[in-house]
């Protein structure tokens, strides 16, 4: 498999999503966000599905949605409307201080001292990561010593940023059609690189399990 972010691999992650792969982990997320009216900073957004579920699913807010993949942002603003979606690298990120009310980060990586600067005050970090359960029947697939995942240090450097933090599991299997085999292990990094037969992969992989850990951070000046 390509090891690497390309268009086929995001047309691949955006057909799973409009087959409702994300369905119950966003509507979790719409549940928890604190100013549902607020400035929502999309952070990683890749194509862009995410962000138009909350826009087309109730969020009455203005969603801003970047990716440092050019790729994904160009399928991202051909794709969907309501959205201001732009390439920027999060650690050089051209966005105003203080300005997002809520800052959504789902399976992307972080940059907390660019995120004290952009919340406003009161706002909050809605971070997602994979809990071990997390495709578990794609990492079967895997040679055996990539077949766990800890989040523990990912878990414990949110905590330590801030100071009020509440997690939230989200855990649901997922019906696989067989046509969407082939997408969903291009889709992630952990089907790039198995080497079982695809015919044999097919067979198995007839449902997936989604296991994530929602974790909500708050600003320190936050009620």
């Amino acid at each position: 498999m390509k090891s690497e972010y390309t268009r086929d691999m995001l047309l691949s992650r955006q057909r799973l999503a409009e087959s409702g792969l994300w369905a119950p982990l966003l509507d979790k997320i719409q549940s928890l966000i604190k100013h549902p009216e607020g400035v929502l900073l999309d952070i990683g957004c890749g194509e862009g599905s995410h962000s138009a579920y909350l826009k087309k699913n109730g969020y009455k807010g203005p969603i801003i949605s970047f990716d440092i993949s050019k790729e994904g942002i160009n399928l991202a603003a051909a794709s969907h409307e309501d959205i201001f979606f732009l390439t920027a690298d999060l650690a050089r990120s051209p966005f105003a201080s203080r300005q997002y009310d809520t800052l959504l980060n789902i399976l992307s990586p972080s940059n907390y001292s660019e995120f004290d600067r952009l919340m406003r005050q009161g706002g909050q970090v809605i971070k997602v990561v994979p809990n071990p359960g997390y495709l578990k029947e794609l990492r079967e697939l895997q040679e055996e010593s990539k077949r766990t995942y800890s989040n523990v240090q990912v878990v414990e450097k949110f905590e330590e940023h801030y100071t009020h933090v509440r997690k939230e599991s989200v855990v649901y299997t997922f019906q696989l059609p067989e046509e969407l085999v082939e997408d969903f292990i291009t889709m992630t990094p952990l089907g790039w690189h198995i080497k079982a037969d695809f015919d044999s992969i097919r067979t198995k992989l007839k449902e997936i399990t989604v296991d994530l850990l929602i974790l909500i951070g708050e600003s320190e000046d936050s009620a």
